[in-house]
């Protein structure tokens, strides 16, 4: 009988296989891990095509998210915040953004996350190198602002930056 993976979570599944050998990839996030807690409140970001290695992590960020939840009549601090991450496996990849809730003006807290209408900015981990880099995307569907029921990448690039010498 033919032998491969057999396992459907892994990366490397063969639905061919009929005796599992031990070779199963698995790809968790390694780089990309501090994320907000779930507000109940998404957007989802599917990337169909990227110009990346298995393994290689995609980052999305808020430039002006809510860094930390705050309790009712505190005022939150906003900054550059990861909201979704995911390991690119080959195939098409999809994050969800946890979005911002705020609830201040009925006397509640105002929870962490994107804000809706700010940019979508993505980074790309190279596990390879122990490199970020900036990317750069095509979008399908959505306009690259937070806040979209669904967004759709149609490609995913990595802009490696080259620096010089100026003498």
């Amino acid at each position: 009988p033919p032998t491969g993976c057999t396992d459907m979570s892994a990366c490397n599944y063969d639905a061919d296989a009929e005796v599992d050998d031990g070779s199963c990839v698995y790809f968790e996030l390694e780089y990309f891990t501090d994320l907000p807690t779930e507000t109940g409140e998404s957007s989802l970001v599917i990337i169909q095509g990227a110009n990346l290695d298995p393994g290689d992590e995609v980052g999305l960020f808020d430039m002006d998210g809510v860094l930390e939840s705050v309790d009712a009549g505190e005022t939150p601090e906003y900054g550059e915040l990861l909201v979704g991450a995911g390991v690119w496996t080959g195939d098409q990849l999809e994050i969800v953004g946890v979005e911002s809730v705020d609830l201040s003006q009925f006397g509640g807290p105002v929870l962490n996350g994107y804000v809706s209408g700010n940019s979508i900015v993505y980074k790309v981990y190279k596990a390879s190198e122990g490199v970020v880099y900036n990317a750069d995307v095509t979008y399908e569907a959505g306009d690259g602002n937070w806040g979209a029921i669904l967004t759709v990448i149609s490609a995913l690039e990595p802009v490696f930056s080259v620096t010089q010498d100026i003498e």
